[in-house]
């Protein structure tokens, strides 16, 4: 049966690979990848030699960019041409690199063709080259890349539902607080999408961002006594982040962000996309260095923050 299965897969119906990378042991765990994850080298070269190599280059489908300190403009420039280069062609970046240096590439991270990881592993590698070769026939069924893409169906679903929640409380469909103080189960209408509307005002007690990082505190508190795996909750933990920043007119910026959701830094910055595309978090240019961005909440996103963890407090506590 192995026999048959490998006949009918031919090696020229594997995925395209280059590799770029600056050091002869990122550049080795990233060919061993490729081979676990059933793909085929098709150059393996210095930074310094990656735009040369693509302007040689008929043809890939997945560029690996592996840095570990910092190119000046290189990279940005690298990137740049892989962008135009892959202009017509299914083409798709992975870029792994330190948490120190994901701000100088992280305005790439919403572009749905470029994939970042940070201080990953070899199962964040072989993950990453599943989800793009996707499409191809699989020569090796990786049973870590299946669970990883379930989990990644989850996170999307339960993003989802965060944000339609959110969008319920600014409009006013979730219980409300009475003038006692006690939860009331009047709801208005059903609103199921996630549209920007003002900043409504929310009932009970201001919440202030002092409160907000007690809460944050609180929950690494719980880590000291607990699993951290138990009570993983990157979103809730980015929206209370994101939260204290914005009302202490802080900028929060990728890397702070990752910190902050309790999580290996490749799952974070997954979760920071999801919540992105799902209208959550906003990116913000950095006006003094156009290599970075920061992250923020979305005007609505804001609003149900504020009227959730106000009406919470008014209810009798807020909740870690």
């Amino acid at each position: 049966m192995e026999n048959q299965f490998a006949s009918e897969v031919s090696y020229a119906d594997s995925p395209l690979v280059l590799i770029f990378s600056d050091s002869s042991e990122g550049a080795r765990s990233a060919a061993n990848s490729v081979v676990a994850a059933g793909g085929r080298i098709g150059a393996s070269v210095s930074i310094e030699e990656a735009a040369g190599r693509l302007a040689s280059q008929a043809v890939a489908e997945t560029i690996i960019i592996d840095i570990t300190r910092d190119h000046d403009d290189r990279l940005h420039r690298l990137l740049d041409i892989v962008e135009d280069w892959g202009d017509g062609q299914p083409v798709q970046a992975i870029v792994s690199l330190p948490l120190a240096m994901v701000d100088h590439v992280a305005g790439w991270m919403l572009d749905d063709r470029v994939t970042l990881l940070c201080d990953a592993d070899p199962a964040d590698w072989i993950t990453a080259l599943a989800a793009r070769s996707a499409r191809r026939p699989a020569i090796l069924s990786d049973f870590s890349a299946e669970l990883d893409s379930v989990r990644m169906r989850r996170m999307v679903d339960e993003v989802g539902r965060l944000s339609r929640s959110l969008s319920k409380l600014v409009a006013g469909n979730v219980a409300a607080v009475d003038a006692s103080g006690q939860l009331s189960n009047s709801f208005k209408g059903v609103r199921l999408d996630f549209l920007a509307e003002p900043m409504a005002a929310h009932a009970g007690p201001a919440i202030d961002a002092a409160e907000v990082r007690a809460l944050l505190r609180l929950r690494r508190l719980r880590g000291s006594y607990f699993s951290s795996d138990l009570f993983a909750d990157p979103a809730w933990d980015m929206l209370l982040d994101l939260t204290a920043a914005q009302l202490e007119g802080e900028q929060v910026a990728v890397s702070s962000l990752c910190i902050a959701a309790a999580v290996p830094p490749t799952t974070a910055l997954r979760w920071i996309k999801t919540m992105a595309d799902h209208g959550l978090f906003e990116r913000q240019a950095d006006p003094l260095d156009g290599r970075r961005i920061f992250i923020q909440l979305s005007q609505t996103a804001m609003a149900a923050m504020l009227r959730y963890l106000a009406a919470a407090k008014q209810a009798g506590g807020l909740v870690v």
